[in-house]
């Protein structure tokens, strides 16, 4: 704790007005103290309801640097569980997804119920008559919440609700699940995922970062401007409106919507259906859109747009991309990046829906990544 609060009186110093000191993004220490007061204390989000859909279904992943199971039980109760086997602490769990009824431990066979209730620990008799299996089930992470299928979690029993810590963010993720025309969305078509040797703030600074799309992203917006007229400089421009937003609680927005509107035009479905050769696909999507919102709604949601936003501390919304971080090191970062899709429209605007989520990442790729340039950073 000397060495947190030590820290603590030195921030002042190495975060100024006009300048952030380098340590803040390789220091081992700072990122310890990051995962103790953030990672393992805040809330964070983990996955999506529709990545187990099914009783049985369980995908892992990690709070900070704590491996968990995400996991739905018989009774269709999504649980969060340590994913540490309570005989000798390996994992329960190795697999990225899966399905099953039992969760088994494959080091000596300790098996657990989607509950995370210890069923059976082999010979077990020799453990002698106080071991109660009662007392060996997995742990649970203390909080576990949802928002429009959106998972959190902590690892403190204490703390703001859900509610108190998105605050605002609350309407940026109503605003991507209502380009639905379900009102609900699925993250189940795929996951792309990246790595590079830098810190994970710098993820976070790059989601909020308007000032690098002109000079990195240069191609993908030229290449947009040719299929559709429409003129991605503009969000860039001294003169534009767009602008970015503090919400409050670590979350911010680049809100495009001043723009958007001031062109005065919703979102061009006839002129890209042509481009692309989707005109069938889009003009159902808008005539779903409409029969669920109403004519006048629709036409507000789609000239919106989806947000371009961060939610404190590893969701990312951008455009239709969902990413989200996960540290690995003080120099070292993960980021998987998912695609939403409605049940009605899973296989007509897939493929829509995964070049506007890939167009700016792969080897083959309109715009270029910018992993590459946290990791000259990190150099």
């Amino acid at each position: 704790m000397a060495m947190a609060s030590s820290h603590a009186a030195e921030y002042g110093e190495l975060i100024q007005a006009d300048r952030v000191h380098g340590r803040v993004y390789y220091d081992p220490a700072i990122f310890h103290e990051e995962l103790e007061k953030i990672w393992h204390r805040q809330w964070v989000y983990v996955g999506h309801e529709s990545e187990v859909s099914q009783p049985g279904d369980y995908v892992t992943r990690q709070l900070g640097l704590q491996p968990v199971i995400i996991v739905r039980d018989k009774e269709g109760v999504i649980r969060v569980l340590l994913n540490r086997c309570m005989h000798r602490g390996n994992l329960v769990c190795q697999s990225e997804r899966g399905h099953t009824q039992e969760l088994r431990c494959i080091y000596h066979g300790w098996t657990y119920s989607p509950k995370g209730d210890l069923l059976g620990a082999p010979y077990s008799a020799a453990y002698g008559p106080s071991f109660r299996k009662e007392d060996y089930g997995l742990a649970t992470v203390p909080r576990v919440a949802s928002y429009r299928g959106f998972i959190f979690a902590s690892l403190s029993p204490t703390g703001r609700s859900l509610d108190e810590h998105l605050g605002y963010a609350k309407g940026l993720i109503d605003q991507f699940v209502e380009m639905s025309p379900e009102g609900e969305v699925e993250l189940r078509a795929g996951t792309q995922k990246q790595r590079y040797r830098g810190n994970w703030k710098m993820q976070v600074e790059n989601a909020v970062d308007n000032y690098h799309a002109s000079f990195v992203h240069q191609a993908a917006n030229d290449l947009m401007t040719a299929r559709t007229g429409v003129d991605l400089s503009q969000t860039t421009s001294e003169q534009s409106p767009a602008l970015s937003r503090y919400l409050g609680g670590g979350h911010a927005l680049f809100d495009f919507r001043p723009l958007q509107r001031q062109m005065g035009k919703a979102l061009n479905l006839n002129s890209r259906a042509k481009a692309d050769g989707t005109t069938g696909a889009r003009k159902a999507y808008a005539e779903a859109m409409a029969r669920r919102y109403g004519q006048e709604k629709a036409q507000e949601i789609l000239q919106d747009g989806p947000p371009h936003c961060y939610i404190f501390p590893n969701l990312i919304f951008i455009q239709l991309q969902v990413r989200r971080i996960q540290p690995v090191s003080a120099g070292e970062t993960s980021i998987y990046i998912s695609q939403p899709c409605s049940r009605e429209f899973r296989r007509r605007l897939t493929r829509l829906v995964y070049e506007n989520t890939n167009g700016s990442l792969g080897r083959r790729a309109l715009a270029r990544p910018t992993t590459w340039i946290f990791l000259n950073v990190s150099s």
